[in-house]
């Protein structure tokens, strides 16, 4: 009641009225729309990855074989016997061989439509994979220096050639985009 003694009808209390920034509730099909494209983006990443992996054995394997004659003919011209120089050249093309499956194997896993790269895009993924390929060789001439006075595996003659043919492999692409970098833009 009011003071003067008119009765005041209650009023109820004020509702709190919902802020404006609140988002609006995700449906479902919207949530497995969003998980499709996280799930695509990140199969895109393994995709990448693995074609990396995939590519950087395959520049090593191909060093490993066509070093091959680089190997027999240096070591000949050395003086070492052919039966000597020949296990050397067996050991490098044991490495080709061995480096050759994960080439193959990935294949299924690195899928890449290569239809949408332009050249540019493509010599850049080539200096990276070559970049990659020639630090690797080298972590190989590392341990082959290392085990080379406990095993016969190892021979740091053979991964030293490697490591010399991919570093001018890298060297001619990264100076391809030194001499033209317009052309990589």
């Amino acid at each position: 009641m009011s003071a003067e003694g008119d009765p005041k009808p209650e009023t109820p209390p004020p509702s709190v009225p919902a802020p404006a920034s609140a988002t609006p509730v995700e449906t479902a099909s919207q949530a497995v729309s969003r998980l499709k494209v996280a799930l695509d983006e990140r199969a895109r990443r393994v995709a990448r990855f693995l074609n990396h992996v995939r590519y950087v054995s395959g520049y090593l394997s191909a060093g490993f074989l066509v070093s091959t004659p680089i190997s027999l003919g240096s070591r000949i011209g050395a003086g070492l016997e052919l039966a000597e120089a020949a296990k050397a050249i067996g050991l490098s093309l044991g490495y080709g061989v061995v480096l050759l499956v994960p080439f193959f194997a990935l294949i299924p896993f690195a899928r890449v439509d290569w239809k949408e790269m332009r050249v540019p895009e493509f010599q850049l993924f080539e200096l990276k994979v070559t970049r990659t390929a020639t630090l690797v060789a080298f972590a190989l001439v590392l341990v082959a220096a290392g085990l080379s006075s406990r095993t016969r595996l190892a021979e740091p003659g053979v991964a030293w050639t490697v490591f010399v043919l991919l570093l001018f492999a890298w060297g001619r692409i990264k100076v391809q985009t030194l001499l033209f970098p317009e052309f990589y833009k």
